[in-house]
């Protein structure tokens, strides 16, 4: 039996090659998953957790899903705390307080400005939710 716990969204890669699929079975192989690994930040926590669950209820079975799922998480939370930095120098660099007395620099100053803001929040964003999902996976360990 397989089961479809999450959804897939419209992938962004051009062809499967791209994405690193792994598949676990769980319940003595009564139940078998296949998993986009780089498609995890996008699921709800708790649907992240019962993957780990099940991934975890047999490690003897799942070690090669159980080691590219923790070697991805190390890399996404590396590469995610780096673009975290970026964000931020970038922000610090370039945000600057917004000009009254013209319309036009007032406008463009504003966009540059919220630019940043956004960028910005989502890599904070990003990098809390890969927290969150390393601490799921060491919950479940």
């Amino acid at each position: 039996m397989t089961s479809h716990i999450f959804y897939q969204p419209s992938l962004q890669a051009t062809t499967e090659s791209e994405y690193h699929t792994i598949r676990f079975q769980a319940h003595e192989g009564a139940f078998h998953a296949k998993l986009i690994i780089e498609m995890l930040p996008i699921l709800p926590l708790s649907k992240i957790r019962k993957l780990f669950h099940l991934m975890l209820s047999s490690p003897d079975g799942n070690a090669e899903a159980i080691a590219i799922t923790r070697e991805w998480i190390t890399k996404a939370l590396f590469e995610a705390e780096s673009g975290l930095t970026s964000a931020r120098a970038d922000y610090t660099k370039g945000y600057q307080p917004i000009p009254k007395d013209n319309h036009y620099s007032y406008y463009n100053q504003r966009q540059r400005n919220r630019k940043l803001t956004k960028a910005l929040k989502t890599a904070e964003a990003d990098y809390k939710k890969l927290q969150k999902i390393q601490l799921a996976y060491e919950k479940e360990k």
